[in-house]
């Protein structure tokens, strides 16, 4: 299994896993489990959650031995709480 720009081949050349954005072991089931986490969460609580996501994956990126990958799962929980920020939904 190859990572290159954030994706996965599963074996197959034409079957790509994005691993930064919707990493197969979070989006098994009917609901990605982003989603879940939201909606069970106050915007306060959710909006801690993203930002201990961010810090966590800059924080070990260097460690791990994918940094690149590791900046942009942090880039994407900023994003979302940038969109959250600019839509009034975060605290």
């Amino acid at each position: 299994m190859a990572i290159a720009n954030g994706y996965t081949k599963n074996g197959n050349d034409d079957e790509k896993e994005d691993v930064v954005n919707h990493p197969g072991h979070y989006t098994s089931g009917k609901y990605e489990v982003i989603e879940v986490i939201e909606d069970k969460m106050t915007a306060s609580q959710f909006t801690g959650f993203l930002i201990g996501n961010i810090m966590k994956y800059i924080m070990r990126a260097r460690l791990k031995g994918n940094a690149l990958q590791d900046y942009k799962k942090a880039q994407w929980y900023l994003d979302r709480l940038i969109k959250k920020m600019e839509s009034k939904e975060a605290i």
